[in-house]
């Protein structure tokens, strides 16, 4: 799936590792690729980090999910990558009637607005 021109987007030998201290609540983005993060955009304004939580671990253990309130897009962080590379296998997501479509997260100084592909 990850041959050809397309590079695999749950790579992390392409990013500096993250430090593992998020930043996540001090109003600081985390600049780091964190190996087995997904995007999701097009998230519906009633769907809760709680219940992205549930949804995402049908693929897998999550360590963290959450949910950008109000701004339609959230991030889930499996605690492996296969079970994120499963997740975007499906393209679409639905929760809470509005289909969200995910991506891997890569920061947007490393190249997330040409590195993040639909899968």
């Amino acid at each position: 799936m990850y041959g050809g021109s397309h590079a695999d987007p749950m790579d992390t030998s392409r990013y500096a590792p993250s430090s593992g201290a998020g930043t996540r609540g001090t109003g600081q983005r985390e600049n780091q690729f964190v190996p087995g993060k997904v995007f999701l955009g097009g998230m519906s304004n009633q769907t809760t980090s709680e219940g992205l939580r549930e949804y995402a671990e049908q693929w897998g253990h999550v360590k963290d999910a959450y949910v950008m309130t109000g701004k339609g897009y959230a991030f889930v962080t499996f605690e492996d990558v296969a079970s994120a590379r499963s997740f975007l296998e499906k393209r679409e997501h639905e929760l809470d009637g509005k289909v969200a479509e995910a991506k891997a997260a890569v920061p947007k100084d490393q190249g997330g607005s040409k590195l993040t592909k639909k899968m």
